[in-house]
């Protein structure tokens, strides 16, 4: 696929590090955020990572590589929702689902159409955040109004002077209510406001309730998203052929044995899976490593250590 049909791209490892779900990224016309895992399917993971001791510290079956290379390899939402009309007689701020066309969407490499005047809009440089980790649009209509209202007039954001400093930026709204952005980006602006519990990268899922104060931030802000990372380094016994196919065959193990009683169960699998290549008791072995149940990261660095030691 060429690049000037794309929405964007990034490189796999920015997708570990700078990327994942939850982030907030530019692409060539919008700003997208990636969806959580659960919003990801065939179309979107590539080749199959086995650490089975890393499986078991994260509590997870297997580890899968992102797609690349492909169509669509990664499932994205455009956020922030607010967008702001380019045309300098316009500046129409709305919300770009009240008029998604995602035929244009795509065929438009993500660019957003002002519903007024048809000019190219950009997403909106502001957003709020809670300590739990919510994220949503800026209040817009809350901000003009100096607090809740029942308004749905149409809202303009106004460019008063030659730079963009808040102080020259200014919310306007039909029913004449106006207010200019300067303080827009202090906490203490927001007092008795709420956040609204959205979690954009879980587009559907319904939002908790969430009682934190909202805090203002800009959507390119470093502290709006940091990665945990945990890595682990697979060398013998753990690159032994066995617990590859102990790895695959996992979540089928852990069913004959719940069904079918533990010796019952091992021998079963044995006989199916390992039998023709391997002793039994390499594969209780085998199956007794994977069963460790490995909750702090230390125990797997040192896991790594005194293998190492002793390979």
């Amino acid at each position: 696929m060429n690049f000037y049909k794309k929405l964007g791209e990034i490189r796999p490892n920015q997708l570990i590090t700078t990327y994942g779900p939850g982030s907030i990224m530019d692409a060539v016309n919008d700003s997208l955020t990636v969806l959580d895992i659960e919003y990801w399917d065939t179309n979107n993971i590539g080749k199959e990572i086995r650490d089975a001791r890393l499986a078991s510290y994260m509590n997870v079956r297997r580890f899968f590589m992102p797609k690349t290379g492909g169509k669509e390899d990664i499932p994205v939402v455009s956020f922030p929702y607010y967008h702001v009309c380019s045309k300098g007689t316009c500046k129409f701020l709305f919300d770009m689902r009240d008029y998604f066309d995602m035929d244009q969407y795509k065929k438009n490499q993500g660019e957003v159409k002002c519903p007024k005047c048809g000019f190219p809009a950009y997403p909106s440089r502001f957003i709020t955040v809670c300590e739990d980790g919510h994220m949503d649009d800026f209040p817009w209509r809350w901000w003009v109004h100096h607090g809740e209202t029942s308004c749905k007039e149409d809202m303009y954001l106004k460019s008063m002077g030659n730079t963009s400093s808040l102080a020259e930026l200014r919310v306007e709204c039909n029913c004449g209510a106006r207010r200019v952005m300067s303080g827009a980006m202090q906490k203490e602006k927001f007092a008795g406001l709420c956040c609204s519990g959205n979690h954009p990268h879980r587009p559907g899922a319904k939002a908790k309730i969430c009682k934190k104060s909202v805090i203002p931030s800009q959507r390119g802000a470093s502290n709006v998203y940091f990665t945990v990372t945990r890595n682990a380094i697979s060398i013998p016994p753990w690159t032994n052929p066995i617990n590859d196919i102990m790895g695959a065959q996992r979540a089928t193990i852990e069913t004959l044995v719940e069904a079918m009683g533990e010796e019952a169960g091992l021998s079963f699998a044995y006989q199916k899976y390992f039998g023709d290549k391997y002793s039994y008791e390499d594969f209780k072995v085998a199956y007794d490593r994977l069963s460790q149940n490995i909750k702090e990261f230390t125990e797997l660095k040192e896991m790594e250590y005194y293998n190492g030691l002793i390979n």
